[in-house]
């Protein structure tokens, strides 16, 4: 019938059967409700969300990182199954608000990367910061056109796997 923004909204209904939806980010929570005509109803719906609050340093005690960012929550998933992708945010500080529960957080950075398990408690203000445990990898070859980065220890097959490729005579990347 209708879509609100805030807290909390007043809405003028015929009687009958309604249902309501409240969301914030990736939380969210519906309700089924009667009403009758005349009546004056007060509907609480109540989200069970908290907000995830994350940073990351580069290494423990480290400074911290301020730029390049991305920040991947994932639903764990069961024994032996994939996690399942929530939201995805590109900021140095990242803020998602999520439905409680545990949560997998993968942290990326150039070609460093880094996971940590963490738990969105309801009403609060769960604060992470990840240690990305990365340094940085400075390459210049003067005259090259294309720098390849790949593993130092070889495959199964006998080959180094593949990282990245940049396309310029020098790099200058975190990495770990």
């Amino acid at each position: 019938i209708a879509t609100k923004y805030g807290p909390s909204h007043p809405f003028l209904l015929d009687a009958g059967n309604y249902r309501v939806k409240l969301s914030l980010g990736s939380a969210s929570i519906e309700d089924v409700f009667t009403v009758t005509a005349g009546e004056i109803r007060n509907q609480v719906l109540t989200l069970g969300a908290g907000t995830l609050e994350l940073s990351a340093v580069y290494s423990a005690g480290g400074e911290v990182v301020d730029s390049r960012t991305a920040f991947h929550v994932l639903k764990p998933g069961s024994a032996g199954s994939e996690p399942t992708w929530v939201s995805t945010q590109y900021n140095p500080m990242s803020s998602f608000s999520l439905p409680a529960g545990k949560y997998l957080v993968r942290f990326e950075l150039d070609i460093a990367r880094a996971e940590q398990e963490v738990e969105v408690k309801t009403g609060m203000l769960n604060r992470v910061t990840i240690n990305a445990d990365a340094g940085f990898m400075v390459v210049t070859a003067p005259g090259a056109n294309v720098l390849e980065v790949r593993k130092g220890a070889k495959s199964l097959t006998g080959e180094h796997a593949w990282i990245s490729t940049d396309y310029a005579p020098s790099i200058n990347k975190a990495a770990n």
